[in-house]
């Protein structure tokens, strides 16, 4: 294994959740498949900054202490700017309204409602 290349640099999209899982779960995936996840630790936050690309090296300069950080640390910091908090009160709204929609929408049907009829 030792002509593995380490996964794509990653690239900043309109779907970048997504896109940080799957590039996430390849950068461990080749750490345990190089046994580079063994190494110091220093030398780990290396392979990661250098894998990550230079997008994301841009953004990795703007954290807070991360000098002395180990690689799960940065990964975290990463997981926390690429994948936001859920606002949970908004989504129970989104899904309330959706419910109403839909309770709407069958209502109509069960009383067979016609555009432009009165009621």
């Amino acid at each position: 294994m030792e002509s593995l290349a380490p996964p794509p640099p990653f690239r900043l999209n309109s779907n970048h959740v997504e896109s940080w899982k799957l590039w996430k779960q390849r950068f461990q995936l080749y750490m345990d498949a190089t046994s580079l996840n063994v190494k110091p630790e220093s030398q780990r936050v290396a392979i990661l900054l250098h894998a990550i690309g230079e997008e994301c090296l841009e953004i990795y300069n703007t954290f807070n202490e991360v000098s002395s950080a180990s690689m799960n640390d940065i990964l975290a910091k990463f997981e926390a700017y690429f994948v936001p908090q859920r606002n949970i009160t908004y989504q129970r709204q989104r899904l309330y309204h959706h419910l109403l929609s839909f309770l709407l929408l069958a209502l109509i049907v069960t009383i067979d409602f016609q555009a432009g009829s009165s009621v």
